[in-house]
């Protein structure tokens, strides 16, 4: 019922088997013209039936047999390229392009150039950048962001000044607040993808109403699920956690969103009798010092969703130096299976294996944990104003670096970046994300000029 632990990543120049299964369906569509391409002409035709009276049924049908094989041999022999292979196996369609030919550099350069063209038909001045709660990866990137954002060397001098908003809730907030009119124009926000996914459709913490007009900018990184708890708990898997107390972030957040799942498909896995309680309401920092209290508001253990190191989680285990984490690897099954419940689909390429390295938090032993990760990124309004849009595609795609420094500070932990690999829109497009919620066209127009990949994405399978 549920996979082995293991490690898993989406290779970033996979290939979308639904644009390849698209273009095989068109090719009986291409096969007749080529057919008649070798039909013999008119007259030929002509001069065949005026030799009926001649030769009589037997000799015709003989005939016509032998001309019609001669005419499928030259088919099948143009068609196949006389290796035997199927063009449709081996064809792709002209708007995906190989690995080695998606990102030229000078059509690098050139769509840098026009998104540098574009910034002084900007309507912003002032950018917000909603980020989620202090002392986060959230907050840490969209301070990053905006000091890319700021720079004038970078933004041509047309005046932006931007900052982070880094008191909210987390990712069902941010979009929350995307969806205030006020806020569309010139307003980004930090968020976990696959909630996107709900806030469009009006489900999980948007069932109150759906956010309307979301829009993708790009992938960023991924939120590792870290189920925190003291070293010496008796808690070693989730299956553990049945009448236990789970601090589970605030409402509102994209920990509390992927907490509900995960909790939900314990029970379901395990049984009425499991029963996890979930505590509510407090932020990374505070829920963290709930694992060595004493009194009432003692709690087992900690879900946490974001980017390992989170800053709170390192001072707090650099303070107590007593944590370890539990591996979530083999839920992704059942969380996937709840995403089809919802979605209709699978959801493989939206819920990735990861690992906890020791390096990212000094951990004592040094093992990896095994767990699961969904993609982060940047949100806009589809009404956001395009310079701005295309500018942040362009920052995530060629200051990939100032990201990732933001979260790896360690040659260590940089060298885990490389192994779990760091967002590119080569893998954001792989994850499929844009299946559900669109890129907003200005950023589909740099990841298309500067880089070649296919625009848009396939619809949900039914």
């Amino acid at each position: 019922m549920r996979d082995r632990p293991g490690s898993h990543h989406r290779d970033p120049g996979h290939r979308d088997p639904g644009a390849a299964a698209q273009w095989r369906t068109r090719a009986p569509e291409l096969a007749p013209r080529k057919a008649r391409r070798q039909r013999p002409t008119d007259r030929g035709v002509a001069a065949m039936s005026n030799t009926r009276s001649r030769l009589g049924r037997r000799p015709i049908a003989i005939t016509a047999l032998v001309i019609l094989a001669a005419i499928v041999g030259v088919f099948i022999g143009r068609a196949f390229g006389g290796d035997g292979r199927s063009p449709m196996l081996v064809s792709t369609p002209p708007s995906t392009p190989s690995a080695q030919t998606a990102a030229p550099e000078q059509a690098r350069r050139d769509a840098a150039t026009e998104a540098k063209a574009n910034l002084h038909a900007t309507t912003c001045t002032t950018v917000r950048i909603i980020a989620g709660q202090p002392r986060t990866p959230y907050s840490q990137y969209a301070s990053t962001l905006a000091k890319l954002i700021s720079d004038p060397a970078l933004n041509g001098g047309n005046g932006w000044r931007a900052f982070p908003d880094s008191d909210t809730s987390g990712t069902s907030q941010n979009l929350k607040n995307l969806g205030v009119p006020e806020n569309r124009r010139c307003t980004l926000a930090l968020a976990q993808l696959n909630v996107v996914v709900d806030a469009q459709n009006g489900r999980g913490d948007f069932t109150g109403g759906a956010v309307e007009g979301l829009s993708l900018v790009g992938q960023i990184y991924y939120d590792v699920l870290q189920l925190i708890v003291p070293a010496d708990s008796s808690i070693h898997s989730a299956d553990d956690l049945c009448g236990k107390t789970v601090e589970s972030g605030l409402l509102d957040s994209g920990t509390h969103q992927i907490a509900t799942v995960l909790f939900r498909q314990i029970t379901r896995v395990k049984g009425a009798g499991c029963v996890v309680r979930p505590v509510t309401g407090n932020r990374i920092t505070e829920a963290l010092q709930k694992l060595h209290s004493t009194g009432a508001d003692h709690a087992d253990a900690v879900l946490w969703a974001a980017g390992a190191p989170t800053m709170a989680v390192q001072e707090y285990n650099d303070s107590y130096q007593k944590i370890k984490f539990v591996p979530l690897d083999d839920w992704q099954s059942a969380i996937q299976r709840d995403w089809y419940s919802q979605y209709l689909d699978v959801g493989a390429n939206v819920f990735t294996r990861a690992a906890i390295e020791p390096g990212d938090y000094n951990l004592i032993p040094s093992q990896p944990t095994a767990t699961l990760a969904v993609p982060n990124g940047i949100v806009a309004s589809r009404y956001a104003d395009p310079a701005l849009v295309e500018f942040a595609a362009w920052m995530m795609d060629e200051h990939s670096a100032e990201f990732k420094a933001t979260l790896w500070a360690t040659h260590q932990a940089q060298a885990q970046a490389r192994r779990l690999g760091f967002a590119t829109p080569g893998s954001f497009i792989a994850t499929n994300i844009c299946r559900y919620v669109p890129l907003h066209p200005a950023a589909e127009r740099y990841y298309t000029h500067a880089l070649g990949y296919p625009t848009g994405c396939p619809a949900p399978t039914p």
